[in-house]
């Protein structure tokens, strides 16, 4: 959250309970005030703020909520959402119908047969408070993307909404490309439907398969919450199983982007020029760091990680860190961490595979002998 407390424009707050504000833009944009006489994470004690959940102070008479500012600071802390588009054309048995038309209790296609919807969560959001955000801006998959009629039109989810390929879900915002995968800023309304089944499934949108609620996101986050608690009061409210491998990072990932690509015409293939990065920590237990070349921030560049000369793993560097993004480091998706096993002796030392380039940093770290 400080990534995102503004003392003023172009400057964070790093003075504690000094005036501070909430900004998705450098701070030219004071999207709210955090309070500065009881907990600095707290929008101020002001009143437009009385009926919100993250306020500073509770006062009779309020019923207080998660507004759609709270979603807004929880989504850029990496809380992200999977869900369609109003507009997404979902198949059941019946025929395909829109989302927004869909309620509970009707039924949707899976590869299983036909399933019940159990709950339909509902989110919405101002376009201007999501800024350039990758982790809430929708992702558009335009015609034959995923394959031939996949989708048969211009699909609109969630980044979060993990889309079926070659066996795996991975998370729809990695997949953008510019070209058959577009995510761009809005000033409009953003709305989201979350349909959730009685377990983890894979749905048929607009012709492409892509997943059901998971059911990992607090309940209390949605903007229709209590129509859940009502109807399930005394249901355990856990997480679901993915029905399918789910890969946000690493070489499964990288295959998939990659096939994306090609049907887009983009040329595959790893980062090359100069490489920048810092290895954060080199053993005993851990390698982990960041690289990437800022002359092609789309590919992710290719590692060995060594020990003494070594090769003991080869690892691609596009985990997204949150820090990377809120330093300005392209969309922040260049991280990478590799568990060192027991016993590796010799200087832990991190390269480009294709060049030999050494990656620099502060960690001096030695494995145990």
């Amino acid at each position: 959250m400080d990534l995102y407390a503004y003392a003023s424009a172009g400057t964070l707050q790093s003075t504690p309970d000094a005036p501070t504000f909430f900004s998705l833009d450098g701070g030219k944009t004071s999207l709210a005030s955090f309070d500065t006489t009881s907990d600095n994470s707290d929008w101020a004690d002001l009143p437009q703020y009385r009926n919100d959940a993250f306020g500073a102070y509770a006062y009779p008479g309020y019923a207080t909520s998660i507004t759609t500012l709270d979603t807004t600071l929880m989504s850029v802390l990496g809380f992200d959402i999977a869900c369609f588009c109003p507009g997404t054309m979902i198949e059941t048995p019946l025929g395909d119908r829109k989302v927004e038309t869909l309620r509970i209790g009707d039924e949707v296609w899976t590869p299983n047969g036909p399933a019940r919807i159990k709950w339909i969560g509902k989110s919405a959001y101002e376009g201007r408070f999501l800024a350039q955000n990758p982790l809430m801006l929708p992702v558009i998959f335009l015609p034959g993307s995923l394959g031939e009629g996949m989708p048969r039109c211009a699909m609109r989810v969630s980044p979060g909404h993990g889309i079926f390929l070659h066996g795996v879900l991975v998370p729809a915002w990695r997949l953008v490309n510019g070209v058959n995968v577009l995510q761009t800023p809005c000033e409009a309304k953003v709305e989201y439907r979350h349909i959730q089944l009685e377990r983890h499934d894979l749905l048929r949108a607009d012709g492409a398969l892509s997943e059901s609620y998971l059911n990992g996101t607090p309940r209390s986050w949605f903007q229709n919450a209590a129509e859940y608690a009502a109807l399930y009061p005394c249901e355990a409210d856990e997480p679901y199983e993915s029905c399918v491998p789910r890969h946000d990072d690493g070489w499964v990932l990288e295959a998939v982007r990659d096939w994306v690509n090609r049907r887009a015409g983009l040329a595959g293939g790893m980062a090359e020029g100069a490489m920048q990065g810092v290895l954060d920590e080199a053993g005993p237990a851990l390698c982990r760091g960041w690289a990437w070349c800022p002359q092609t921030p789309e590919l992710p560049v290719e590692l060995l990680v060594l020990a003494g000369g070594t090769v003991l793993a080869r690892v691609v560097a596009n985990s997204y860190r949150q820090d990377l993004r809120a330093a300005g480091i392209g969309k922040g998706v260049y991280g990478f961490s590799v568990a060192l096993p027991d016993g590796v002796s010799g200087a832990i030392s991190v390269r480009r595979a294709s060049d030999g380039a050494l990656l620099g940093g502060d960690a001096q770290s030695r494995a145990a002998a």
